[in-house]
């Protein structure tokens, strides 16, 4: 077998790319929402965040080999091309690989605190739950997911104990961008829920129920965007608050036009638009 169609499916495995953004997501909000008074240097040198954020893309990378574990069926509909190339890896090479991780996450967490440790091993056991309990329930599902890509997030909430005002804004905000997100995807993935029997609200409620979830979401982020004035936000972040207002229109018109496609990665654009935006802060 070719050393390079194994590192291949590796990286499609632990969907790498999806990892290194979620990373940079927590280092860009450590420094500008939570610890803004510390620079960047200071956070890369702060060992037990680097233990923090190695701990998180370890637990994160082993979450998406069980999901592969779960929905393979699905993912063979769904992503031909990447599913071939995680075949190239044996199923007791991915299981090895995943329990690693997890022991891994555990054990970088241990250098930390012993909070954090515990911390870990929750977001561990919900992944789990998440995909043995949970996937297969409308709703839940949508919740659900959001909810184990925002817990990081709470992570380095915790870790800095930073709260304020901004923090629950954004998380509010964060949230509702995430639930938009898995509303088009749920299109993009039907046939494949279809025969993977995950009952998305697409396939319990059909799509006309979607649809106006769709819109009740993108609402509530208007909604959330017209109270940031209240926060005393820099003028140039308003600005971007208006940009961001009009992608949400866009996404809205690309939803309607039912191109999916698009709408799904535009969706992705608004939300790393979002993190990196902190740099207007």
């Amino acid at each position: 077998m070719d050393v390079n169609e194994k590192i291949s499916g590796l990286v499609s495995l632990v969907k790498l790319p999806n990892v290194i953004v979620l990373l940079a997501a927590q280092l860009l909000a450590a420094h500008y929402v939570f610890v803004p008074h510390e620079s960047f240097w200071t956070l890369l040198w702060h060992h037990k965040f680097i233990f923090m954020l190695l701990a998180t893309g370890s637990a994160i990378s082993a979450g998406y080999i069980i999901n592969h574990f779960y929905n393979i069926r699905r993912d063979w509909i769904n992503r031909p091309q990447q599913s071939l190339l995680e075949r190239e890896l044996s199923m007791s090479k991915k299981l090895y690989l995943y329990f690693f991780l997890n022991f891994l996450t555990l054990v970088l967490a241990a250098f930390i605190s012993w909070r954090a440790m515990i911390f870990f091993a929750v977001y561990i056991f919900l992944i789990w739950i998440y995909f043995h309990k949970i996937q297969s329930r409308p709703f839940w599902r949508e919740i659900g997911v959001t909810f184990l890509t925002a817990y990081p997030f709470f992570g380095v909430m915790l870790f800095f104990k930073a709260w304020n005002p901004f923090v629950i804004w954004a998380g509010v905000l964060f949230i509702l961008l995430l639930l938009m997100k898995e509303s088009v995807k749920n299109h993009l993935t039907l046939r494949g829920d279809v025969a993977g029997n995950i009952k998305t609200v697409l396939v319990e409620k059909g799509e006309k129920f979607q649809s106006r979830m769709f819109y009740s979401l993108a609402a509530m982020v208007i909604i959330v965007l017209l109270l940031a004035v209240k926060l005393h936000l820099p003028s140039r972040f308003i600005y971007f608050l208006y940009l961001f207002f009009v992608m949400l229109i866009i996404e809205c018109l690309l939803y309607y036009r039912k191109n999916y496609i698009m709408a799904y990665r535009f969706i992705k654009l608004i939300i790393i638009s979002g993190v990196f935006a902190l740099f207007l802060l």
